[in-house]
């Protein structure tokens, strides 16, 4: 593979991290760009119970309908009310399995699809709640509102403690950890146990071009993660994430109450 040669070529254990990535994310996109077929797609179609047969039917219907509204004649109005009949029970059918398929008593099997669903008919996706900044006005603005949380959380961090306060606890009775060395075998195997159903990153890499390429990336990713080892550091994108929703800690009432019980005691 021509990224292997090229990489081996410009980089080495000693390179600097973020030029290794830089080269390594370039040449993937690049690779994504000019190989990958991309195609538009109809939102149509989009429910999961949707089969062939009822995208056949459906397309049958739409042409029927359409030669209907230019012929004006009965009978191809007929042969489009009867396209429509069966298009509505064959989606009626589809989905009733597809429910009895999902809705069953071994959910454990595949909790994801039922939770799925569940999801999808509620009414209701509102998000975060409007919030009040630091000047006392309310916004609601998903980026504005992002900001807020993050300054929030970021202010209960103490960034400016002196290291030289902190006590010293002496010998570490723990042995030290030998070196880690990391294999090819072992960089091919994760890449290839990649989750295809996971979003790419603001590194807009998918999974599926990392887990495809796998035997072919596995040389390249190795020399990278035991240089990032070895010198302790991580592409500054790479503490990037996007965040969809913001998760809220709550301490229940019920477990705040076993606490103080357990004072008394």
């Amino acid at each position: 593979m021509k990224l292997n040669a090229d990489f081996k070529e410009k980089f080495n254990l000693e390179s600097p991290i973020t030029a290794m990535w830089e080269f390594i994310k370039t040449s993937l996109l690049t690779i994504l760009e000019q190989t990958v077929p991309s195609k538009m797609s109809s939102s149509r179609f989009n429910q999961p119970w949707i089969n062939q047969k009822i995208k056949k039917l459906t397309r049958q219907k739409k042409r029927s309908f359409e030669k209907a509204r230019k012929t004006k004649r009965k009978s191809d109005f007929d042969r489009y009310h009867r396209l429509k009949a069966a298009t509505q029970k064959e989606c009626r059918k589809a989905y009733r399995d597809y429910i009895n398929d999902i809705i069953n008593p071994e959910l454990s099997a595949n909790p994801k699809r039922f939770w799925g669903f569940i999801k999808s008919k509620k009414c209701e996706s509102v998000g975060v709640s409007p919030l009040k900044d630091t000047d006392g006005l309310t916004y609601s603005e998903s980026e504005k509102k992002a900001n807020i949380l993050n300054d929030q959380f970021s202010s209960v961090f103490n960034t400016s403690e002196d290291i030289k306060t902190i006590p010293n606890k002496g010998k570490s009775p723990h042995p030290t950890m030998n070196r880690i060395h990391v294999t090819e075998n072992g960089v091919q195997k994760l890449l290839s146990n990649l989750n295809i159903h996971k979003a790419a990153g603001p590194d807009e890499i998918p999974t599926r071009l990392l887990k495809e390429l796998a035997p072919y990336l596995a040389e390249t990713f190795t020399t990278f993660f035991q240089a990032s080892i070895n010198q302790g550091t991580i592409p500054p994108e790479w503490k990037e994430a996007f965040v969809r929703t913001a998760l809220y800690w709550k301490k229940k009432k019920k477990k705040k109450e076993e606490e103080e019980e357990e004072k008394e005691d």
